[in-house]
C-alpha cells in the first residue's frame, strides 16, 4: 500500500503514536511514509526530549533490518499496549468526571425546580415546626382541670379530640411556619 511503511508491521495508528510520543500527527505520518517504524519514531521522540544520548539515534536513511525481528515486534507490541492502557485510563478518568458533573448538574436542576431541598433548609424548618408544636401542645395542660372533673370517658375523649383539632388548625394557619425561610448555602 502506498501510505504504509516499507519495513515492519504497523500495529499502531498515526494518532495513537502521535499521542504516545507527543509528536504532531504530521511528523509521525511523514516519518512513517519515509519508512520509519514505530520504534524509530519513539527513539526520535526520546532524542528530541533529550531522554536518549545522540549516539542511539539512527537516521531513517541509515536504517537496517534487525536480525531478530521478533524482538523488535515484541517491543513495539509492548509499547502499543502501554500507550493504549494510558489512553484507556485517560478515557476512564474523563468518563468519571463527566458522570460526576452530570450528577452535580442534575441535583442543581432539581433544586431549582424545588423538587430537591437542601438539608440545612430542612433542619431550620423542622426546628421551627418543633418549637411551634411544643408551644401549641403546652396548651393541652390547661385541660387537666376540665378532664379531672369529668367521669364520662366519652366526654373526656371528645374534649381531647376537640383540643387536638384546635391545636392542629392553629398550626396550619400559622404563616410564619409554612412560609419558606431563606435558603442557606
Amino acid at each position: 500500500m502506498r501510505g504504509q511503511p516499507k519495513t515492519g508491521i504497523v500495529v499502531l495508528g498515526v494518532n495513537a503514536l502521535a499521542r504516545e510520543t507527543s509528536l504532531s500527527r504530521q511528523t509521525v505520518s511523514r516519518k512513517m511514509r519515509k519508512g520509519a517504524t514505530a520504534a524509530d519514531i519513539r527513539r526520535y521522540a526520546a532524542l528530541r526530549e533529550s531522554r536518549l544520548p545522540a549516539t542511539s539515534y539512527t537516521p531513517v536513511g541509515a536504517l537496517r533490518e534487525p536480525k531478530d525481528r521478533s524482538v523488535v515486534d515484541q517491543e513495539e507490541y509492548r509499547a502499543t499496549l502501554r500507550a493504549r492502557q494510558k489512553i484507556e485510563r485517560l478515557d476512564d478518568a474523563k468518563l468519571r468526571r463527566a458522570r460526576a458533573l452530570a450528577e452535580k448538574y442534575e441535583l442543581e436542576v432539581q433544586e431549582l425546580r424545588a423538587s430537591l431541598v437542601p438539608r440545612s433548609y430542612l433542619c431550620i424548618w423542622s426546628k421551627r415546626l418543633l418549637a411551634c408544636s411544643r408551644e401549641a401542645l403546652s396548651k393541652v395542660v390547661d385541660l387537666s382541670e376540665v378532664l379531672a372533673a369529668e367521669n364520662d370517658p366519652m366526654r373526656c375523649n371528645q374534649i381531647l379530640r376537640s383540643a387536638a383539632e384546635r391545636i392542629l388548625t392553629e398550626l396550619c394557619e400559622r404563616d410564619d411556619l409554612w412560609c419558606a425561610p431563606s435558603m442557606p448555602k
